[in-house]
Order: structure tokens, then sequence, then C-alpha cells
């Protein structure tokens, strides 16, 4: 045999060597676990070979299931940097979806983003065209009425920009001249002013939990967040003796108020106006701060057997 032909035969026994090492290296069998976490096609954890691209999606499509690279959604190519692959709230066909909102989608309905986007998280992305860097002082939105009175890191994700009790000028002007609210005031409706309680019935820590529950994604609503709001103001008017009067003089006219009644008033008042007129603002900081899905998805929680009820299997 001349020394040409065995280099060839050489080569040629490397090429088997290094193809069937690598073959093993991605493993030979298919390990699909039904995906219950997460509205996708079951994901197929086996990191598998294939010698071209549509070998991979005829495995896919004959397994029922996806691989994590998501690299393709209903059988078209997909730039994973921008979209992930979700299936449609309606008719429960896939579909790229953008990972993250960077223009205002005035249509946008959180119930259909929280049912096709169940794996969401927090965002990471820096400041946009919809979403500006929290400062003190500043409005965080060109909407907002008030500045950010004060800025909550939240790890590495978009900062928690808080304004306090964001009732509008005209609606507090409003609600003073009816008798909902003691003194002009959004924050302290009840105290902030000559003869009030003070700071014992302040809605600030209630009105900024509510920003934060506004900012922060997970399967709360808003009317999730706005009764929260509720019942933390009324704790704090819980506070305050049901005897305590208040002596609010108005120029004119001497008025007393219950100031207990009052601090109720007023929280049922900033509740109702979220209830009628929250959704815009809602909707706002949920397209602000939340991704559709995470950045890297990692496989389900193993299925528990042992656990009564649980009649799923994997496949």
């Amino acid at each position: 045999m001349s020394k040409l032909l065995c280099f060839k035969v050489a080569i040629a026994w490397m090429v088997v060597l290094i193809a069937s090492a690598s073959w093993a290296q991605c493993g030979v069998t298919q390990d699909c676990t039904p995906n219950s976490r997460i509205t996708l096609p079951n994901i197929c954890s086996a990191n598998m070979c294939f010698v071209d691209a549509g070998s991979k999606i005829r495995y896919e499509q004959k397994n029922n299931c996806i691989f994590l690279d998501g690299s393709r959604c209903n059988g078209k190519d997909m730039n994973t940097e921008t979209k992930c692959c979700v299936k449609d709230a309606k008719t429960g066909k896939s579909k790229p979806r953008e990972k993250q909102h960077t223009e205002l989608d005035k249509n946008f309905k959180w119930d259909i983003y929280a049912k096709e986007c169940e794996d969401m998280q927090q965002s990471h992305a820096t400041p946009d065209g919809l979403w500006a860097q929290c400062k003190v002082g500043q409005k965080h939105s060109v909407s907002d009425d008030y500045p950010v009175a004060r800025v909550e890191q939240n790890g590495s994700a978009r900062s928690y920009c808080i304004d306090g009790c964001s009732t509008p000028p005209k609606a507090v002007s409003l609600a003073v001249f009816f008798g909902s609210f003691i003194f002009a005031d959004r924050n302290n409706p009840t105290g902030a002013g000559s003869g009030g309680v003070g700071n014992a019935s302040s809605f600030l820590s209630a009105c900024s939990e509510h920003d934060k529950c506004y900012q922060t994604c997970n399967s709360n609503n808003q009317q999730t967040c706005d009764n929260e709001m509720l019942s933390n103001m009324r704790a704090v008017c819980a506070k305050i003796p049901e005897d305590h009067t208040t002596i609010f003089d108005r120029g004119s006219k001497k008025q007393i108020f219950n100031t207990h009644d009052a601090c109720l008033s007023a929280a049922n008042t900033m509740h109702t106006g979220l209830k009628y007129f929250g959704s815009d603002a809602f909707s706002l900081r949920r397209q602000q701060y939340c991704q559709c899905c995470r950045d890297k998805i990692g496989l389900p929680p193993p299925v528990d057997l042992m656990s009564p009820g649980k009649q799923d299997t994997p496949k």
C-alpha cells in the first residue's frame, strides 16, 4: 500500500472516529419532558446532532417538541435576540412575539400578554424610547403628573420609579371641593394641613407599594394591585381614633370632619379613581417593565410521579 493511500485511509478513520465521538457527546436518546410551566410545545432537552436544519425540524415535528435554542417558530426562522415563540391566546397556534416593548402599544391587553408570556421576567434592558432611566425630580414618563420621588433598585432589572400617590391635580381639587379630601394633598389628604392628624394618616407608603406592584411582572393584574393598595390605606385609617375630629378653616366658614371617616372616604375615592382611570397607567408600566420570555429558558421542574393526583408522565 502506498504512503499516499495509507495517509488517506488514516484520515478517513479519523473522520469516522471524530464523528462517532461527536455523536456520543451529543447523545443518542431523546428526552422530551412535558412542559407544564409555560405554554409551549414539549421541550426536548437532549443535545442531539443533525446533519442539516431540515433534519432537526422533521425531528421536532415527529416528536412534538422543540429544542431549547428556540430558533424557529411555526416552521419559520426567528431572531431569538429580540423575539420568542409563544402560543396565540385565541388560536393556540405558535407565533413569534417581541421580547420587549420599545414603543407604546395602545391596544395592549395584560390578560392576553400574561397568558402568552407565562415565562416572562423583569426587563433588564437599557433605557429606550418607552422607558426612561429613573431620576429623582424628573418625570418617569411624559404622561405622568408627578416627578419621581424615590428610586428603588431591583437587582440587574430596571429600577422601580416611585412617585407616591398619583391622583391627578384636577382630581385632587375636585375631591376637596366635594369633601372626599380634607386637604389638597395627594399623599395625605386627611392630615397634611393645619389641624390635621399629621403623618399618621399618610397614604404614601401604600401608594409606593402600589407603584411597585404595577412595575412588577407576575400574575397580578390591575385589580389585584388596586385592591392591595385600598387594603393598605384602610389599615392606615384604622389607626386613627374613631372619635378624632379635624377642624378645617375654608375661609368663609369652618368645617368639622370626623378624621377616621374622612380617611376612609379618601381611600375609597382614590381606589375608585384607579378602577375607572388607572388602566392606561397599568398598561404602560407593564409594557415598560415586562419581558415576554426569559433570556435563557431552563427546563421545567421534573414531574413528581409520587404526588397524589399526578397523571402526567415524561414522554
